[in-house]
């Protein structure tokens, strides 16, 4: 079992033999090293700016994608088996070619505690020990404020400070980084407040911990590495030296001291002697309430309460200060006294005695009242005529080569409906409705199920026209529907499809008592998009009980692939994965195992009655392209067939990664097994 990573340098977990999903993605990964750290390293130095260069090392764990998309990563974390068997170490440095971004950030970056945007300065990629060199613009230097350099994205995103002329990129690092950004969240900071050598400072003393980081992926190890780095005082006291260490205390007790100061710090006082004064008045003000009446010493108050502070200041009593404050602040008082007058505005209260006038308006009124009498006979007309009830076809997009789902939906217009029906017209060489068991693909909304049922069926037309017969009904009831979602049917787009495809929709419907109920309906459009890169599994026919070869094809559509993955999902009451000496029967295509590739795979369990068989082709030690042709054979799996009769539906989710080890997305078309 693998063990766990201290925050120091000390050895990281081993596994048991050593298979890597490989530089050929650049795709192993969890970062070692740090802000700062031995002799400089400078590999294939960028030109073309005068600052200095930078220059480290990455490593990632446990052969997680460095900058790779999510289904490498599970593959990666998951096939433990073979996986673990074959790496050597927990964290260790990268291959070559992953990317490395050196970003230049400031204050206005820094967004809830995270670096948001920046602007990219320098890109460049490691060597086959993960090694890197930028180069920092010019008239700038590791103090500037601030670069921060970056690998990976998302769950695998790894940041580090420019404190130095060597920056390791590693789960200490940033460690550091977060670290920075909590206390700039906290407002005890600013980014550009700090300097190389405080940044470094923590930084070393984050390396120098000896609590444990634990994980086994980079987003865990590298949330790990924040909580144990905060949890270590040697790292707080480092933190809180460079930040420096806050100093609100002084201010409230000064009050007191500050007695003596006044005299030299005329402008100072306002701010520390008026709060506590506008305190004492509040205190203070019900007990002089009672001594309000003399406007006239208020007044004299008023006019003397600055002169008044600084004799009271100099003789050298809180109290009398209070005491003088308190006095004055009749004013506030007198300011009660004047309002208190304002009260006999009320007397002119008397004015609503000409609310008489509203009298006269009031007559009128009634007058013009009587005038929108006409205008009530139009809102019946609207009303009366309510629009035709609705059974709608939605408009989406697709890529060529996917499966969409095409929505359909009921406005009742406030008629009695139980049931509907439509027909949708199409294309089949543009698009076609997908088959479960030989039946159209059509599902009912989730309100209604348990409620009503969707039956379907496709018939040809003439040329290569179908028509889509879709029923919406109650089995056992007459129950009234509502406006909302009533069902969907899903639309395979042909790999070579373009612009808008048109689904031609004529509706019907029934009320409860199963009378005809006119309806309109708007036709569905697809509207295509360019097809992306498609893993494909084929359709097969095998005998209940015997083996069915499901195959694998790629088109990258002029992407460069230099690794796939894929879950294949399926029902265990249909199919079990067949085995060869305990694992999956897969094989890579001769054509793919060329290029250097080798295949992983591995079962399971997906909840009750469920499983994935994970399946993904790599290049342990190449980041080769796969070929581009359409439909290149990756691989093939074998089955048993459990089920008796019917079509098996096989859905997958695919990801890929390019040689550059940036995720590439992959659509995922669906195979079948139809048993004979």
């Amino acid at each position: 079992m693998p063990t766990t990573e201290s925050i120091g340098r000390s050895p990281v977990s081993r596994g048991r033999n050593g298979f890597s999903l490989g530089t050929a993605l650049a795709l192993l990964a969890l970062v070692i090293a740090g802000c700062g750290g031995g002799s400089s390293v400078s590999v294939g130095v960028p030109g073309g700016s005068d600052g200095p260069i930078i220059s480290g090392q990455v490593s990632m764990p446990n052969g997680e994608v460095a900058a790779g998309p999510s289904a490498l990563e599970r593959f990666a974390q998951t096939v433990v088996a073979r996986v673990e068997a074959l790496v050597a170490d927990n964290v260790r440095p990268v291959g070559a070619g992953v990317p490395v971004r050196l970003i230049r950030i400031g204050d206005s970056n820094i967004v809830n505690g995270q670096i948001v945007g920046g602007d990219v300065v320098f890109r460049a990629t490691t060597n086959s020990d993960g090694v890197f060199s930028v180069r920092l613009p010019t008239g700038t230097d590791p103090n500037t404020c601030r670069f921060v350099l970056e690998v990976g994205s998302n769950r695998t995103l790894t940041q580090a400070f420019v404190d130095a002329e060597r920056v390791d990129i590693d789960f200490q690092s940033n460690a550091t980084v977060q670290l920075f950004l909590d206390a700039i969240k906290a407002h005890q900071t600013t980014l550009c407040a700090l300097d190389a050598s405080e940044i470094q400072s923590v930084c070393e003393a984050v390396r120098a911990s000896n609590n444990q980081a634990v994980g086994n992926t980079v987003a865990q190890i590298n949330a790990s590495a924040v909580v144990a780095a905060a949890a270590d005082p040697n790292v707080q006291n480092a933190l809180a030296l460079a930040i420096g260490a806050p100093t609100p205390g002084p201010s409230p007790t000064g009050t007191a001291t500050a007695t003596g100061t006044h005299a030299t710090a005329t402008a100072a006082p306002p701010t520390s002697t008026n709060t506590p004064l506008s305190t004492r008045t509040f205190t203070s003000v019900p007990t002089n309430t009672v001594v309000a009446p003399p406007p006239s010493s208020t007044a004299t108050n008023t006019i003397q309460l600055p002169t008044a502070t600084s004799t009271a200041t100099s003789t050298g009593t809180g109290t009398a200060t209070s005491t003088a404050t308190s006095t004055g602040v009749p004013t506030g008082t007198a300011a009660a006294t004047v309002t208190a007058t304002h009260t006999a505005v009320p007397t002119n209260t008397a004015v609503p005695t000409n609310t008489a006038v509203p009298t006269a308006t009031a007559t009128l009124v009634p007058t013009n009242t009587a005038q929108p009498t006409p205008t009530a006979p139009p809102p019946p007309t609207p009303t009366a005529t309510l629009p035709a009830p609705q059974v709608d076809l939605g408009d989406i997009g697709g890529a060529a080569g996917t499966t969409v789902s095409m929505p359909v939906s009921l406005t009742t217009n406030e008629a009695a409906i139980a049931a509907v029906s439509n027909d949708i017209e199409y294309d089949s060489t543009q698009i076609d409705v997908a088959l479960v068991n030989e039946k159209p693909d059509c599902t009912v909304d989730a309100r209604l199920a348990g409620v009503k049922q969707v039956y379907a069926s496709v018939t040809a037309l003439q040329g290569t026209n179908k028509l889509l017969r879709v029923g919406v009904i109650g089995a056992t009831n007459n129950t009234e529907l509502t406006s909302g979602p009533l069902y969907s049917c899903r639309f395979a787009i042909a790999i070579d499809a373009s612009g808008a495809v048109a689904l031609l929709n004529q509706a019907g419907a029934a009320s409860p008592q199963a009378a005809p109920v006119a309806v309109a309906g708007a036709n569905g459009r697809i509207d295509v998009t360019a097809a992306p890169a498609t893993l494909a599994l084929g359709s097969t026919t095998a005998a209940s009980g015997g083996t069915a070869t499901v195959s694998a094809s790629l088109s990258a559509h002029g992407q460069a692939l230099a690794a796939v993955a894929t879950d294949i999902h399926f029902a265990t009451d249909q199919l079990e994965v067949s085995e060869n000496d305990g694992q999956p029967d897969c094989m890579i295509d001769p054509g793919a195992a060329a290029l250097g590739k080798e295949l992983v795979a591995t079962q399971l369990p997906d909840g009750a009655g469920k499983a994935i068989l994970r399946v993904g082709v790599i290049g342990p030690n190449n980041n080769t392209a796969l070929a581009e042709t359409e439909g290149t054979p990756l691989f093939q799996c074998r089955f048993v067939v459990e089920a008796t009769s019917g079509t098996i539906a096989l859905e997958h989710s695919a990801s890929g990664a390019s040689p550059a080890a940036e995720p590439v997305s992959l659509a995922s078309q669906a195979g079948s097994i139809t048993v004979q």
